[in-house]
């Protein structure tokens, strides 16, 4: 029975740091039951290192084919990853309305690593409900065809990489955190916002930026203007993939680094382009390719040093690095990129990418997908007011970016369970 090596990130597991992740696309029609089953089950044949679920073997974890059922839940319950309620599978579906919801555990894939996924599971449904519609299926990874070892294996190298620049600079911040008591105490929830895509490029652009760096320039400043008079750092983590110093872009596990910029009071005065630049040179040196290196060895080393120990000790080390290395960030933005649908946007009214409320370590995180001609922002927080989606939508809006809200909720997403005992 052919096993998969998990990222060593999955000893850090506990009810506390679950890393459950969703992505739900909205269709233009109610969902069809039948058709979404049939997707389920066409589509994730080609995903073999997705049908799988955890098992003991010595003292580590493993991935172990899993022939169970995927569960498709109605009324967009969620289930317990892991557990004998999703069939021992880390991905779990759901439906209601017009949307289809894909819980999957975060610690075997990232938002690059699960798009592909989304985009088969649409195209098989689309066929079903309708087999008349044209759509491109040349990006579309479907049942039957040759999965690529890159895309399959374990994605690190046998050897550690070479370093020879030197190392990014060490996080040095004093983090404005947006106060608890501007936000309700009832959950996290979630606001959705729609941005003409070619009119917010061509505005970055313009501007020195990127669609990244304006979103962090936009959004710090609006932070900025909230709290006049906190004379501290806002501080963005911008998640950044490792996929590219790896030389693997096709790897589906969870390759993430968490780099920053800092916006000082000091910089308050700068013009938008000025403060572009500036975001843009600090990634640079954040998240460049030495960067990139150090932090694909240092998960490696630390895949070593977990090896020789009992699984229990695993747990409590992993634990402990993690703990000490979490950093408080303001905000943080998270751009997936560009997406091709294939002409199946013209059935999907809007798409959301969802972070488990466990770990988000900020008070507000953006996640940035495309759909069609549109970003598609989902934008996270601890607790309801909209103080910020608000004023972002008029900032834009006033900027000549059509922007507007599409819906707002309240939101959970599957828990994970990994056993110790």
């Amino acid at each position: 029975m052919k096993q998969y090596r998990p990222m060593p990130l999955i000893y850090v597991t506990n009810k506390n740091l679950m890393n459950t992740v969703r992505f739900t696309m909205e269709f233009t029609e109610p969902v069809r039951e039948k058709a979404l089953r049939h997707a389920v089950e066409a589509g994730m044949k080609r995903y073999p290192y997705f049908a799988v679920k955890i098992v003991r073997c010595a003292e580590n974890w493993v991935l172990e084919e899993n022939n169970r059922p995927f569960v498709i839940s109605p009324e967009n319950k969620t289930v317990c990853l892991g557990s004998e309620e999703a069939n021992g599978h880390l991905v779990a579906f759901a439906y209601e309305g017009n949307a289809v919801s894909i819980d999957m555990s975060h610690y075997i894939a990232d938002g690059t690593g699960m798009t592909p996924l989304f985009k088969t599971i649409a195209w098989y449904y689309l066929k079903e409900v309708h087999p008349e519609a044209e759509l491109d299926a040349s990006d579309i990874r479907l049942s039957g065809s040759a999965i690529p070892p890159e895309e399959e294996n374990h994605p690190f190298p046998a050897e550690l990489l070479p370093e020879t620049g030197e190392a990014a600079p060490l996080f040095e911040a004093d983090a404005l955190l947006i106060p608890d008591d501007r936000f309700d105490d009832l959950g996290v929830y979630a606001y959705h916002l729609q941005v003409a895509q070619a009119e917010f490029v061509r505005f970055a652009r313009a501007n020195g930026g990127s669609p990244v760096s304006m979103l962090t320039a936009l959004l710090s400043e609006l932070i900025r203007a909230q709290f006049p008079e906190a004379g501290k750092d806002i501080v963005c983590g911008i998640p950044h993939q490792l996929r590219g110093v790896l030389g693997k872009p096709l790897a589906h596990d969870n390759l993430i680094a968490m780099p920053f910029v800092k916006i000082t009071p000091e910089m308050k005065g700068l013009t938008l382009a000025e403060l572009n630049r500036n975001i843009r040179e600090q990634l640079r040196k954040n998240a460049g390719e030495e960067a990139d290196i150090r932090t694909v060895n240092g998960m490696m080393q630390l895949d070593a040093y977990l090896d020789q120990m009992p699984l229990a000790v695993k747990q409590q080390t992993i634990q402990g690095i993690v703990a000490e290395s979490r950093r408080p960030f303001t905000f943080s933005v998270s751009y997936t990129g560009q997406v091709s649908w294939g002409g199946m946007e013209r059935y999907i009214r809007d798409v959301h990418f969802y972070v488990d409320e466990n770990v988000i370590s900020e008070k507000v995180e953006c996640e940035v997908y495309t759909i069609g001609d549109c970003f598609s922002l989902t934008v996270m927080q601890h607790g309801k007011n909209d103080f910020l989606v608000s004023a972002l939508e008029k900032e834009l809006n006033a900027r000549g970016v059509p922007c507007h809200r599409t819906g707002e909720k309240r939101y959970r997403l599957c828990a994970f369970q990994l056993d110790y005992e």
